[in-house]
């Protein structure tokens, strides 16, 4: 196995502008990184959310380490928008409009 992606789908409790499916975590083994493999998982997470498989959603959302600087590279080259919100352990919000 290379990775896996975990996501999950917030319907917002009906309200659509609270709607999200969220990237919770993305892992690729340490073998297989800078191959593409991360971004690649990336773009079909958001294909998957573009085609509301379970429900409609406003954004795609996740978080990440501030210090990682390749994933922050990765995710704003891919439309991710840093939130300006800082999750409790640290890490950085950002969401991809849909």
């Amino acid at each position: 196995m290379v990775g896996f992606i975990m996501m999950y789908y917030d319907d917002g409790n009906g309200k659509f502008e609270y709607s999200s499916y969220g990237i919770f975590k993305i892992m690729i083994d340490r073998r297989y990184q800078g191959n593409g493999y991360g971004k690649e998982a990336t773009i079909k997470a958001i294909a998957y959310s573009k085609a509301s498989t379970h429900g409609k959603a406003r954004v795609v959302e996740l978080t990440y380490n501030p210090d990682n600087a390749i994933a922050r590279k990765l995710y704003l080259s891919l439309g991710f928008v840093e939130t300006g919100k800082i999750h409790p352990s640290g890490e950085v919000y950002a969401e991809y409009v849909l």
